[in-house]
């Protein structure tokens, strides 16, 4: 017969006696019984001993655990994002990629001692809290900071205010803040902040950087509009595209950062001191549509009373508009007004000759000097095959002033100035990054006859018979050295152009 050993205190007893008295008759057994009841004092303080030895053991394990774990993570700076189960260190200085592989191996070569019975349960607790730590609520150092800062200003952005702002509305955009709000940039800027969002994507998957940035405006309310103005370098995708290739990490942390820091974007305005800047970012926020136009006509838009002279003061419609796209350009504005609303708004302030398509007793100080340019363009260039850079033909315009053949009255002319002017009113010319303009022919420099004549020269003093035995630098170094023309084709230009 089996008996069930009972936890209570009085029917243990009672089952011990029931052993006894059935093993009662058995002197044997009799005799082992009351040997196991006389040792069980002793058996139960050595368990007494052994137990308290493994909870002090268990204790000063956890103890040494929990003190390399903190010191581990106070040395190794590791975070983790969890729907992409990426792992990254931070050395102080940037942020990487790193391996889980990599990060256990650290770990279990760290643990010595008495730990190293616990290593693998011990690198499981460290992931788990690196796991905790999410990469986007990272502090990065002041070194990691100032560094992006220095990459972004003032290579891309006018002020340190003006970056800080724009990393604080990609933090916002990730972070999901203030959807509301709209963020215009100008075109320039579109290549770049969609490179921010390629390299974002790979290491943090499916975030979004850019979400409350626009290039377009489709009638948002101005209330909720803000502008982030930059510098003509970012055209240069050079200036810009290894930083964000080798530290996109480091420019979403820092984002990240400055939204958790000022809360949002908007908020970060209030840090702002200097007025001008703060008057470019909140320039849509300040006025209405109708202000707006009106802070175009004031600084752009002159009325003149004809009443003493013969001469008709007017500007052409075409050139109003002109002088519309050039006020947007120069405060990094979208289109905030239609065309047709332009015009009813001027037609309402100033008087319309319709059969003209013009506005009289009206002038622009911005305009003689844009139709100087062009009739010295329209005089001296044609469609044709070759490529001017427009610092070439800035030369020429200033060498046709000095020639006396237009007024040297109206002011230097701009590369930024031609682009525009080009762009608008001769757009049947390409223009390659603002800076080059193909399909001309110049009647004041024939480039292609330049070439050619410098290639037989060369040919014929260097006895040269086949033009595929020509080294074009040697043939460019000949140019050089014996034209006698005034201006003189950059090296590139003539060697993609020799045969």
């Amino acid at each position: 017969m089996e008996y069930e050993i009972s936890t209570n205190e009085e029917y243990l007893l009672k089952d011990i006696q029931i052993v006894i008295d059935k093993y009662k008759n058995d002197d044997t057994m009799n005799q082992k019984i009351k040997s196991l009841l006389k040792n069980i004092p002793k058996m139960v303080e050595q368990m007494k001993i052994k137990d308290e030895k493994r909870k002090h053991y268990i204790e000063e394990m956890n103890n040494e655990q929990e003190n390399f774990i903190n010191n581990f993570l106070a040395t190794y700076h590791y975070f983790y994002i969890p729907n992409e189960e990426r792992f990254f260190y931070y050395n102080n200085k940037h942020y990487i990629v790193e391996n889980e592989d990599d990060i256990s191996h650290k770990i279990l070569t760290s643990i010595n001692g008495q730990l190293i019975n616990w290593k693998f349960k011990t690198s499981v607790s460290i992931l788990r809290k690196i796991k905790e730590k999410h990469i986007f609520k990272s502090i990065p150092d002041s070194y990691t900071i100032q560094y992006v800062l220095n990459k972004l200003y003032p290579v891309i952005f006018k002020t340190k205010e003006e970056t800080k702002y724009f990393l604080t509305v990609i933090g916002d955009n990730i972070l999901k803040k203030n959807k509301d709000l709209h963020y215009f940039v100008n075109t320039h800027m579109k290549e770049f902040i969609n490179e921010i969002n390629k390299y974002a994507c790979h290491y943090f998957g499916n975030i979004d950087c850019l979400g409350t940035i626009k290039t377009k405006y489709y009638e948002h309310e101005l209330n909720n509009c803000r502008i982030i103005n930059t510098q003509k370098s970012i055209q240069n995708k050079e200036n810009w595209i290894s930083f964000l290739k080798n530290n996109i990490i480091d420019l979403i942390v820092v984002s990240c950062h400055y939204s958790g820091r000022y809360l949002s974007a908007d908020l970060y305005l209030d840090t702002i001191q200097q007025s001008t800047i703060l008057e470019r970012i909140i320039y849509l926020k300040n006025y209405n549509h109708d202000s707006i136009v009106n802070n175009f006509t004031k600084e752009y838009i002159e009325q003149y009373s004809n009443s003493n002279t013969s001469i008709n003061y007017s500007i052409s419609w075409k050139n109003m508009q002109f002088l519309w796209k050039r006020f947007l350009n120069k405060y990094q504005l979208p289109n905030i007004v239609y065309i047709q609303q332009l015009k009813v708004h001027l037609c309402n302030q100033y008087i319309y000759d319709e059969s003209k398509d013009e506005f009289t007793n009206v002038i622009s100080k911005y305009l003689p000097k844009i139709s100087n340019f062009l009739d010295f363009f329209n005089a001296n260039f044609f469609e044709g095959n070759e490529m001017f850079e427009i610092n070439e033909i800035i030369m020429m315009y200033n060498d046709y002033i000095k020639d006396g053949k237009l007024s040297k009255d109206l002011g230097k002319i701009e590369e930024d100035e031609i682009y525009e002017v080009l762009s608008y009113f001769s757009s049947n010319y390409e223009i390659e990054n603002e800076k080059q303009v193909f399909g001309l022919h110049c009647l004041k420099w024939n480039k292609k006859n330049d070439i050619d004549n410098a290639v037989r020269d060369y040919m014929m003093e260097n006895f040269i018979t086949n033009e595929e035995n020509i080294i074009p630098y040697d043939c460019y170094e000949h140019y050089i050295s014996t034209t006698q023309n005034q201006y003189k084709i950059n090296k590139e230009y003539f060697i993609n152009n020799i045969n």
